[in-house]
């Protein structure tokens, strides 16, 4: 115990500080295009890095055969960006009406907890997930995030794509 208070009074770093900075280099405040297409793409899935209309990054995927966006948020420059946002959709089918969409989308949200659900503009069942880097993040973090999101997008697709159950049908007699 003596080494080491003799080591702090002469300036030496603690033991674990090296491996602390070696972690907190690992450490993630922002992302840029590349390491997005590069998270993807580990996961096989095919992935092309664009620009969204405010010259943004924009990373538009396809994984299992379903395509996927990934969207940049919070950029300096356009380059290095603070949060992403995953965004998945099934194509409203023709045996799906709005109201039924909306009633499974809001039974999607009340029994999830995390990803957000909503009817775009075309009617179609849209899943969103969106992650922060702001106070940094490791990249296996980063890395649960893109796999939940990919999971949750499975599932969602699953619920979706299947027909709705029938309403139920009364019995003769309205009992």
């Amino acid at each position: 115990m003596a080494a080491l208070l003799c080591a702090f009074a002469a300036g030496a770093a603690p033991p674990d500080a090296d491996a602390r900075k070696a972690a907190n280099a690992r450490i993630l405040h922002a992302v840029q295009g590349d390491d997005v297409l590069g998270l993807v793409t580990e996961v096989g899935a095919e992935a092309e890095l664009r620009q969204d209309n405010a010259g943004d990054p924009l990373v538009s995927a396809r994984h299992e055969g379903a395509p996927f966006l990934v969207l940049f948020y919070d950029c300096e420059g356009q380059t290095r960006c603070a949060a992403l946002q995953f965004r998945g959709y099934v194509p409203a089918g023709p045996s799906q009406g709005a109201a039924v969409a909306l009633a499974r989308v809001d039974a999607w949200n009340r029994t999830r907890r995390l990803g957000r659900a909503y009817l775009d503009v075309d009617g179609d069942p849209t899943i969103e997930h969106y992650v922060r880097l702001h106070g940094g993040v490791t990249p296996e973090h980063l890395r649960a995030e893109r796999d939940w999101f990919l999971e949750s997008y499975a599932a969602f697709r699953d619920v979706f794509l299947r027909p709705p159950a029938p309403p139920p049908v009364a019995p003769p007699g309205g009992k």
